[in-house]
């Protein structure tokens, strides 16, 4: 997902990690185990678990449009709010005009370059046309890396990508990833992490290795270079996008994206470790500190 391009066609290469034994439950303890050991530390966490977004740690776009080619909704700071032990991320319907919907925007105020990154979440119910993600981006452009993307047209289906620095500089979004097909990701709550190494980047869906991609694999002419390039955390609703999701007579509004936690790792001796916070379950934790999960 990029807010400033105006265009994303994907180029998919071949997933390397198995897809099967994801469920509906989002418990991970029969699943592999994520790739944290005893040389990274927790330097970010967010339980969600306050009255209001904790705003040392998050920046709450405002009053901005989104782009990626469907340009029918606005960032509003209303739609993002933190009770239950939940981060809440509406998509709503605004007043009738050329951009009838209203979306929440976070991005952290730290960035980071490697690390592994994990967040527990659960995506919206009747929401055909909605666009809910979890990436990582800098200053609006290229390269980014797309935790997941789910398009509410295609309930089973996420997606992983990196957009690497040629992007920028291509108006076909050119990106390398695959789409995940799994149970019904509305359903239920899951966990999507992330292992972002020099010369690889790895996906997880609750603890199973769902797409890998290496330094300097070729794929179709162009050779990927895994970026250093620190970059902030971002979650978001939005509406629209791309592959034919569209609101129809079947969508839902209000109707929220929900963040149980984000956790982020770093074994880089000069990044400071973090208290965690309570109801912090450790890596691939998949309780949290909600009610109701």
């Amino acid at each position: 997902m990029n807010y400033a391009t105006p265009t994303r066609i994907f180029i998919l290469a071949m997933a390397f990690g198995a897809t099967a034994g994801m469920d509906s439950s989002g418990d991970t303890s029969s699943h592999v185990a994520v790739p944290v050991d005893s040389s990274y530390k927790l330097v970010f966490d967010d339980e969600f678990n306050g009255t209001a977004i904790d705003t040392d740690k998050w920046n709450i776009l405002s009053s901005n449009t989104m782009g990626g080619g469907y340009g029918k909704d606005l960032v509003t700071p209303d739609n993002a709010s933190e009770s239950g032990g939940f981060l809440t991320l509406l998509a709503t319907q605004g007043p009738a005009s050329d951009r009838p919907y209203r979306v929440a925007f976070l991005f952290t105020k730290q960035s980071w370059a490697y690390g592994y990154w994990e967040g527990r979440a659960k995506m919206p119910a009747n929401g055909h046309g909605l666009w809910p993600a979890f990436w990582m981006n800098h200053g609006g452009t290229y390269p980014e890396i797309d935790i997941l993307e789910w398009l509410g047209n295609n309930p089973k289906e996420q997606w992983t990508t990196y957009h690497p620095v040629d992007d920028a500089k291509s108006t076909n979004g050119v990106g390398f990833g695959t789409t995940v097909t799994g149970p019904d990701y509305s359903a239920a709550f899951h966990v999507y992490g992330m292992w972002w190494q020099p010369t690889s980047i790895t996906w997880y869906i609750d603890g199973v290795q769902v797409f890998q991609i290496t330094q300097g694999q070729k794929f179709k002419g162009t050779t990927i270079d895994i970026t250093s390039t620190a970059m902030e955390t971002i979650l978001n609703s939005a509406v629209g996008g791309w592959n034919k999701n569209v609101v129809d007579s079947s969508t839902v509004f209000p109707t929220g994206y929900l963040v149980d936690y984000v956790h982020i790792y770093s074994n880089n001796p000069n990044v400071s470790a973090v208290i965690p916070q309570p109801g912090y379950g450790g890596p691939g934790d998949s309780v949290g500190s909600g009610d109701g999960k």
